[in-house]
């Protein structure tokens, strides 16, 4: 039932891209430890998305704080204006530019269409690495995923766990839930920082249907550390 609560929380919206019809796509470039993402398609991005506060923002109550374009160098007139009404909004875009339209209606005209946004956003597109500020919003290109979190700012939403531990984040207007798995055969330690500062967290176990405040927890600038102890195999939800 806690997993059905809110929605998704997440930093990065992967774009299938329009070539083909997908179920799923490339992390490219790679997702960093302690961020989550999701994918998103042409369709959500024409009729679903807008852009709020900087981020891209579905009417379900999704919202991403970067955008990764697939590694295609096509892509419609009318995506990538939306596209770049997003970027100017405040929306974080990483990707390489696109330089011509996959369809051939109103050709030529739709490849001139293309490089024109494409310039806007990217400037020269011939230039391997970008870091660009349009309007409110900003560009990159050749950099990893890490390196634009750290130049915007984003610290991870769950720092601090080895790569045994799982997790998973959903959020609604009244509390954050965290749900911590344990994938390992053995009990382990840890301590980590949820990216969720003036709150004060309590421990959730579904299996003895229990509810407790930790006896310890720090709360940093942004975030709060919270010890756990997880049995083999075993999760807590921390709310």
């Amino acid at each position: 039932a806690l997993l059905q609560q809110g929605t998704h929380a997440a930093d990065v919206a992967y774009f299938f891209g329009e070539d083909t019809p997908r179920m799923n796509g490339r992390l490219e470039p790679a997702l960093p430890p302690g961020h989550d993402y999701d994918y998103i398609n042409a369709e959500v991005l024409l009729t679903r998305a807008s852009c709020k506060n900087g981020r891209l923002a579905l009417p379900d109550g999704q919202s991403y704080r970067v955008l990764v374009l697939p590694p295609c160098e096509t892509m419609t007139p009318r995506l990538l204006a939306k596209i770049a009404s997003f970027v100017r909004d405040g929306l974080v875009l990483v990707g390489n530019p696109p330089l011509r339209s996959p369809s051939l209606a109103d050709y030529p005209d739709c490849d001139a269409a293309v490089l024109k946004n494409a310039q806007a956003l990217w400037g020269d597109t011939a230039t391997p690495v970008v870091d660009r500020r349009v309007r409110k919003g900003r560009v990159f290109r050749g950099h990893t995923l890490e390196q634009v979190f750290g130049k915007i700012g984003v610290s991870p939403d769950v720092a601090s766990v080895p790569k045994e531990v799982l997790w998973i984040h959903r959020a609604d207007k009244d509390a954050d839930l965290y749900f911590v798995s344990n994938q390992s055969e053995k009990p382990i330690a840890i301590a980590p920082e949820f990216r969720v500062a003036g709150k004060r967290p309590e421990l959730w176990d579904a299996v003895t249907d229990t509810r407790c405040e930790p006896a310890l927890f720090e709360t940093l600038p942004n975030a709060t550390r919270v010890p756990l102890r997880l049995d083999p195999a075993g999760s807590l939800f921390v709310v």
